[in-house]
């Protein structure tokens, strides 16, 4: 099933881009591009190609409660090692996806189980900003109007 699920959403990457490109908007596919990069790295456990996405100053920024702590790159892959240990089979699906100027907003959904068999899903807002990506921050699944107008003032 999780083949399935990753073959499906590479599928849907490779028609949205295309559809993309058809309308003149490279740069859009290639931000598109990253955020696939970006789920098939944590799919295969890359963190190497993980980090090789995230520019070294990256500046992270996290509006969610519960969660640990993020600011900068490193604690970014300490937060998907996390959860990686807590869930090892976690898995993150898109949802939904804009593009505005370098900005990206994404709501992915995420579930896995852990090794007691205990079966957890959750979605956040994140914003992620260039190519290489130099930020980004998250929000809660409860706090889209925030998430938005912050995409708003990074796209414009």
């Amino acid at each position: 099933m999780r083949r399935t699920s990753r073959s499906s959403s590479i599928e849907l990457e490779n028609r949205y881009c295309a559809e993309l490109v058809a309308e003149s908007s490279d740069h859009d596919a290639f931000l598109v591009r990253r955020i696939g990069d970006q789920a098939r790295a944590l799919y295969r456990r890359d963190w190497t190609a993980m980090e090789a996405l995230y520019a070294p100053d990256l500046v992270a920024v996290n509006q969610r409660k519960l969660s640990l702590p993020l600011s900068d790159r490193t604690s970014l892959i300490e937060l998907l090692q996390t959860m990686i240990a807590v869930q090892p089979d976690a898995l993150s699906i898109a949802q939904t996806l804009e593009t505005r100027g370098d900005a990206v907003l994404v709501r992915p959904e995420s579930n896995g189980t852990t090794k007691e068999g205990n079966r957890y899903s959750w979605a956040s807002w994140v914003i992620w900003r260039n190519g290489v990506w130099a930020g980004v921050e998250l929000f809660p699944d409860d706090e889209p109007d925030a998430a938005r107008a912050r995409f708003e003032e990074l796209g414009s």
